[in-house]
């Protein structure tokens, strides 16, 4: 076989017991694997100790960015592969991941070994999600990918509060096999997810001056409800699909409902120094 580059993988946790072994067993075949723990109160750390992985204890939660931020940089390897816990390397993607660092014939994105040099500077991995007992992403004309398999001294963190992104600088290839990801379990799990980042969302959006309206948050609601179920086809995905688009346009209501909030309250504080209202 051919030589491939040393790869790191990076993740971020918090409170992950019960998922973070299937994670970590499947990338057991990596040069080295980070854990970055925030903060958790259960045992996250010491499972991923006890299947070899290198935890970094923060001590608390900064944000997702910052998180991110951290875990790259307490990689060594050249290439990093950025891993969340409740997912999972497929074996194909292993051994595709494996056959394109080395640059061998037959891999997307790949180089022959005499060109590895020429290999892009990062992978974008096609995503399958398991949400409620079906997976998603096997069908439909929209297919997930995310970049997440980079050159270290290419890749950097974007985003804000709620969904932090990564990019890198250079030209980006795509691998066929997948990461599994093994999302919401129940709808109450989902449900309160959402809250979360509906609260945050809005919050980063207030920061950046946005604001919101009853009407403008109903807009945005019906917006990603048509977007996720009609446009990314998640109606093929039948009664799972429809539950997914449903919470995930109620968050967007509440996101904005919660900056409209957040407006009033400014225009309130703003009263109260400039005096009664006329």
């Amino acid at each position: 076989m051919s030589a491939r580059p040393a790869v790191s993988v990076a993740m971020i946790a918090r409170d992950e017991e019960e998922v973070i072994g299937r994670a970590l067993r499947s990338v057991a075949w990596a040069d080295e694997v980070v854990v970055v723990d925030g903060g958790s109160r259960d045992g996250t750390a010491a499972t991923a100790e006890e299947l070899g992985a290198r935890v970094v204890r923060t001590g608390e939660w900064p944000g997702f960015p910052e998180q991110r931020r951290r875990a790259l940089e307490a990689c060594a390897g050249p290439w990093i592969l950025v891993l969340d816990a409740d997912e999972e390397v497929s074996p194909e993607l292993a051994e595709e991941i494996r056959r394109a660092l080395a640059g061998e014939r037959g891999s997307a994105g790949g180089r022959s070994p005499a060109d590895a040099a020429g290999l892009p500077a990062g992978y974008e991995i096609l995503f399958h999600t398991r949400y409620l007992g079906h997976w998603f992403g096997k069908r439909g004309w929209h297919r997930e990918r995310h970049l997440r398999l980079a050159r270290k001294d290419a890749l950097r963190v974007t985003g804000g509060r709620v969904h932090e992104g990564l990019a890198v600088d250079g030209p980006v290839g795509r691998l066929r096999h997948p990461i599994r990801h093994y999302t919401y379990r129940s709808l109450e799990r989902h449900h309160r997810k959402m809250g979360e980042y509906a609260r945050l969302k809005a919050r980063e959006l207030h920061e950046r001056g946005r604001s919101a309206t009853p009407a403008s948050a109903a807009g945005h609601a019906a917006a990603a409800l048509f977007t996720g179920y009609v446009l990314r086809g998640r109606f093929l995905d039948g009664w799972a699909g429809l539950l997914r688009e449903l919470l995930s346009a109620q968050a967007a209501l509440l996101a904005y409902l919660e900056l409209w909030e957040l407006g009033r309250g400014d225009e309130g504080s703003a009263t109260e120094a400039g005096g009664s209202a006329p």
